[in-house]
């Protein structure tokens, strides 16, 4: 039987506390908590219904855990089953033993397979704010003792977790509070994509343009829905973007005729930060609501003759070409052609692109 270290058990209390601040350590605060119980290692995992969920885990334990994910064990991980045991026993943490017999254990592929191919075996599992944790204890069974010793620091283990939590949360107000600022409408998402938090721009715009059902986006304007569901994909599980176009804008039209632009960007801390709760930043802009863009700025800027500009500031608020047409007493086909002329010199293709560009020298330019 492996005692338990409690000057090491101590000071990972206070290394988690150190990390719900400065996320970058979390492995470290991970490796002590093993260490102070003779183990292989531990780790935390957030599910992601979509792939590979997010995870962190203490040093020694990176080869298994990529191995854990690239070959799909996470799928016939016979461990899911440990919050349901939990909750019916009311009990804090499950070990093997309680899943499964021993003669079960062995018949399970993933044990057999991938498990004892890393000298996995034992490990005792418990929950830290909304994260599972595990303390991976290789082929020896946890001990009385060492159970008893974990259950005496669960309660600071699970503090810390919720303290990171709030202060994610906190860093994401901030971030919504310097969208606010820029009077840009600014929502974040969760790891399924749901809407989390607003600011009171965000709340006003997407509203007019959408249902927000359990935080879930539902667009008016159906032709909007897909497009705006493979954005959000997109940002959310960015390792999927290999090899594909990132779609970065989508144009949402509203019923009162108007439109908005919406992008989605990942929330760049996501990785280091287990207990971050976004995961990507929703941006919403109604470019009727943005002051004109100078002429002479996007002559200068971008290359455009006069009569160009005049067109790109009328897409850049909210005009379709022929009310662009109407208002400056020209034929459809001559601000076509004015059209495929600003696409060539912004190297554009789509109207789409072309406002973003836009909106992003608006927002350069304040």
């Amino acid at each position: 039987m492996v005692d338990v270290d409690l000057r090491s058990l101590s000071n990972a209390v206070n290394l988690f506390y150190e990390a719900a601040i400065t996320p970058e350590i979390w492995p470290e605060a991970l490796k002590t908590l093993s260490d102070s119980f003779g183990a292989s290692g531990s780790l935390f995992l957030y599910p992601n219904p979509r792939g590979e969920p997010w995870h962190a885990c203490s040093p020694g334990l990176e080869e298994g855990v990529e191995v854990f994910f690239r070959e799909g064990w996470y799928g016939q991980n016979y461990r899911q089953g440990g919050r349901e045991f939990m909750l019916r026993k009311k009990v804090k943490t499950f070990t093997e033993s309680d899943l499964l017999t021993s003669r079960q254990l062995d018949r399970q592929a993933i044990q057999a397979d991938f498990f004892n191919r890393f000298g996995l075996r034992a490990f005792v599992g418990f929950y830290a704010g909304q994260l599972q944790a595990s303390i991976e204890c290789g082929n020896r069974p946890v001990s009385d003792q060492q159970m008893a010793s974990l259950h005496k620091v669960l309660p600071q283990l699970d503090q810390a977790a919720r303290l990171a939590t709030a202060l994610g949360f906190a860093r994401n107000q901030g971030s919504l509070d310097a969208f606010s600022a820029m009077r840009t409408g600014a929502a974040l998402l969760d790891y399924k994509g749901r809407v989390m938090m607003m600011n009171p721009d965000g709340e006003r715009l997407l509203r007019s343009a959408a249902r927000i059902t359990e935080g879930l986006i539902a667009p008016y304007d159906r032709t909007a829905a897909a497009p705006l569901m493979r954005m959000i994909g997109e940002a959310i599980h960015p390792e999927l973007q290999l090899g594909r176009q990132v779609h970065d804008t989508v144009i949402l039209k509203r019923p009162a005729g108007s439109w908005l632009l919406l992008r989605v960007a990942p929330v760049v801390t996501q990785r280091a930060d287990m207990f971050q709760p976004a995961k990507a930043m929703l941006t919403i802009i109604d470019p009727s609501e943005r002051p004109n863009i100078g002429q002479e700025c996007l002559v200068r800027a971008l290359g455009l003759t006069p009569a160009e500009a005049r067109v790109a500031r009328g897409l850049a608020s909210g005009a379709t070409l022929a009310e662009i047409a109407d208002a400056s007493n020209l034929s459809m086909k001559t601000v076509r052609t004015q059209l495929r002329s600003i696409f060539a010199k912004t190297e554009t293709h789509r109207q789409s692109d072309l406002i973003a560009l836009l909106t992003r020298i608006f927002l350069t330019s304040q």
